[in-house]
């Protein structure tokens, strides 16, 4: 199975943000792949602080917090080296940091970054940053939510059996060859609201309900089989549940250190990383989760 070459990790120097790097130096480590800090000066920062005469914000002064940005991060390069024995490029930027971050995702084959930021005067990769990175970006990107202590273990792989679902348990496979996997599918009963209206029996949707939970387990079962064969041992439940509380339930249940959800598709993945789903999944949980372009 290919593994991940380039890794991609922008950072502001927040807490977040440092615990995504040291994650991203550990799937670098464990996968091989080379690894890229990065760091943006927020042009738009600068200027909307120059508007104010009292700061005596400058270009000398620009230069400098230029030079203060490359000490910080050759700094923490020369860590991750330290720490993990791997050597990674840096590159300072000043302008847009959507703009900048993009540009170099072209070189990267998964983004990683820190769930939250630090102060609201800096153009940071945090909130409404994070969710444009997360929906303009064609690459896996991992929102990283705590200190990595160990390679992840317990995942959870939300499916909805969409071209993405494919993907997310592909690259679940790949980023944590050796954990333990569970996929999981919220069901919905067809025509359930117009039985019920028309005071249908409850045999009737006992057995629609029935039907419906065998249909999505033969078809886990059947997208494990086809990505993963006999090579891994694979849970998988399924739960006439809403999307989100069944995830969120399953990710506290499991102790799960990671979640690979897909960023395409409908009913459980309907407006991937733009919807109330991931939103809500992004914000709530405490572990970390993969976001998944389908190929």
């Amino acid at each position: 199975m290919s593994t991940f070459k380039q890794l991609l990790a922008p950072t502001d120097f927040s807490e977040y943000a440092m615990m995504a790097v040291r994650r991203a130096a550990m799937i670098a480590v464990q996968q091989q792949a080379k690894l890229d800090l990065m760091h943006v000066l927020s042009s738009g920062t600068l200027k909307s602080l120059q508007e104010f005469e009292f700061l005596n914000i400058s270009q000398e002064s620009e230069a400098q917090q230029l030079a203060e940005a490359e000490h910080q991060l050759a700094a923490l390069a020369a860590d991750i080296k330290r720490e993990t024995g791997i050597t990674p490029a840096t590159q300072i930027k000043a302008g847009n940091v959507l703009d900048e971050v993009i540009a170099a995702m072209k070189a990267a084959d998964m983004l990683v970054l820190g769930a939250r930021g630090t102060s609201p005067l800096r153009d940071l990769l945090v909130g409404s940053m994070a969710m444009r990175l997360l929906g303009k970006c064609n690459l896996p990107v991992l929102v990283v939510n705590g200190a990595p202590t160990q390679i992840y273990r317990r995942v959870l792989v939300p499916v909805d059996f969409f071209p993405h679902s494919r993907e997310a348990l592909k690259l679940a496979l790949q980023i944590a060859p050796d954990a333990d996997i569970t996929v999981i599918n919220a069901f919905q009963v067809p025509f359930k609201g117009k039985l019920a209206l028309s005071g249908a029996a409850k045999e009737q949707l006992q057995r629609y309900r029935t039907q419906a939970q065998q249909l999505a387990s033969q078809n886990i079962q059947e997208l494990i089989q086809e990505v993963a064969g006999e090579s891994h041992q694979i849970k998988h439940a399924v739960k006439q549940a809403d999307p989100a509380v069944f995830i969120l339930e399953q990710a506290t249940e499991l102790e799960a250190d990671l979640i690979v959800i897909g960023k395409r598709g409908q009913s459980l993945m309907e407006g991937m990383l733009l919807g109330s789903v991931t939103r809500h999944i992004l914000v709530n949980v405490k572990c970390d989760v993969l976001a998944v372009h389908p190929a």
